[in-house]
């Protein structure tokens, strides 16, 4: 995973730029597929603001930009942002994978047990 970290309207200390590293090195954990990361600290009148592009290998890019008095507090906030954004993917696709593989080891309604409507509508009905 390739990390970049730039800094626009600020300087970019050693402590800040190990702090973001540290924050988005967690990224892996959750996803492997990460293959590049670019966080851009910037400060905009009195706010610090954090903007980090995730991109995932199969190009999808995830983004989390967010806003905070200070920067090492824009920098959880975009963690947390991050971290939600990226679970929430990984459930994505864990359950569509899921899905498609019991359709194709036939799972889904047992014609036997449920029957369609077709099939209720070609049963003889009793006369009352």
């Amino acid at each position: 995973m390739n990390i970049t970290i730039t800094g626009r309207h600020v300087k970019v200390t050693e402590a800040l730029h190990d702090y973001a590293h540290e924050k988005i090195s967690k990224f892996e954990r959750i996803w492997q597929g990460i293959s590049n990361v670019k966080a851009v600290l910037e400060v905009e009148h009195d706010s610090h603001v954090v903007e980090c592009i995730i991109s995932i290998n199969g190009g999808e890019n995830i983004i989390a930009t967010t806003k905070a008095d200070d920067m090492y507090a824009a920098l959880d906030l975009m963690e947390e942002k991050a971290e939600h954004q990226l679970r929430r993917l990984k459930s994505k696709q864990q359950d569509y994978h899921s899905h498609v593989r019991a359709s194709k080891q036939g799972g889904g309604v047992d014609k036997n047990q449920d029957p369609s409507y077709q099939d209720i509508v070609n049963e003889e009905m009793d006369p009352i």
